[in-house]
């Protein structure tokens, strides 16, 4: 098996080719999005992938178990699975995080990402014991589009949420970047409405009450409150009223929780 179907089999998610273009740069991240924004219940066989790093050395990548199931996600997006959450990523000796086929590197890529890995501030990073930031490290230095870094720092701040911190600093920093890039525009889909429920939370959690609120109250959830025609729309729609009137209550008690509904099974929690 070689990498990308490894990482697409860790994603739990199959995506249209052209989410695999010539530059490979999109790979990752977009995997990583659907996968926050849509999540499948999957049943698979526990295996551990190999892939060689450009300098030679081979690093391993636990896929998930038979036992693995998802069922929903958490207010910052993070899945709520069996497994772990984000998903691993193989990260060489050296630090080079491997985000696509080692044979699909050119060489000026590879010297590019040599030249930064090599690097004092990159060497810290990789400290955090954060895969996803120190691939954000890497995709912001590369050219990455921004909404491709902004869910590496969303991903990167689960791996951290220990580091109370840490989890805050990298969910504020995610919530104003994703607040850019929305802009004023009215959620017209569910992975807009999605969005902007996460910066939401993440100015949350990292208690900025004021703005948290302001922005929840130009959530209109009145306009997906009317009958559609597509029962899965219906139903997305209800998860995403659910999810932005819980986002409310907590904002109003100000609950700073990173998941105030921990001691819930998963079928009763309201954000799922």
């Amino acid at each position: 098996m070689d990498f990308s179907q490894a990482f697409r089999c860790v994603t739990g998610t199959l995506f249209s080719q052209k989410t695999f273009n010539a530059t490979g740069r999109q790979i990752i991240p977009l995997l990583i999005l659907a996968s926050i924004i849509v999540s499948p219940a999957k049943a698979t066989t526990p295996s551990s992938v190999t892939t060689t790093c450009p300098s030679g050395e081979s690093v391993s990548l636990t896929v998930p178990g038979a036992a693995y199931s998802e069922w929903g996600k958490r207010l910052d997006g993070k899945t709520l699975t069996t497994f772990i959450s984000p998903r691993p990523l193989a990260v060489c000796p050296n630090g080079f995080v491997i985000y696509k086929n080692v044979e699909d590197f050119d060489q000026v890529e590879l010297d590019q990402i040599e030249k930064i890995i090599a690097t004092e501030e990159y060497r810290d990073i990789l400290k955090s014991k954060s895969s996803y930031l120190a691939l954000h490290h890497l995709a912001e230095n590369l050219g990455w589009e921004t909404e491709n870094k902004l869910v590496l720092l969303l991903s990167a701040s689960w791996q951290l949420e220990n580091d109370r911190s840490m989890y805050e600093s990298i969910q504020n920093r995610f919530a104003v970047g994703m607040s850019a890039l929305l802009g004023d525009e009215i959620p017209k889909d569910y992975s807009h409405w999605f969005k902007s429920a996460l910066v939401v939370n993440a100015y949350r959690v990292s208690g900025d009450f004021e703005t948290a609120e302001r922005l929840v109250n130009q959530l209109d959830i009145s306009v997906l409150k009317k009958p559609s025609q597509e029962w899965s729309n219906h139903r997305a729609n209800g998860k995403i009223i659910s999810r932005i009137v819980y986002l409310k209550e907590l904002i109003e008690e100000k609950n700073q929780e990173i998941d105030p509904e921990s001691d819930r099974p998963p079928l009763q929690r309201r954000a799922r």
